[in-house]
């Protein structure tokens, strides 16, 4: 499995590439984030899956109903986590 970690700033992905060196799966890009064709997009979105805030606004509007589906399965996996997992 290759991992792509995409920044538009430029200082970030150099620091990316100092510390994933030795990582020969981990695939920096210096750009945009939309540009890269790939199976998956994680962001760092919230447990709860609320999208409407800074990168996660931009994929939503990129891709409403795609996120929608994420967003639910955000949910579900958190439901998972922390509810389901009590006994």
């Amino acid at each position: 499995m290759k991992i792509q970690l995409i920044d538009r700033n430029k200082e970030m992905c150099e620091q990316w590439k100092l510390q994933f060196n030795d990582c020969n799966d981990v695939i920096i890009h210096n750009g945009d984030f939309f540009s890269l064709k790939t199976d998956c997009v994680v962001s760092p979105a919230n447990s709860f899956g609320f999208m409407n805030g800074a990168l996660d606004l931009a994929i939503s509007k990129k891709n409403q109903l795609k996120m929608m589906e994420l967003g639910i399965l955000k949910m579900i996996i958190f439901f998972l986590k922390f509810v389901g997992g009590k006994k």
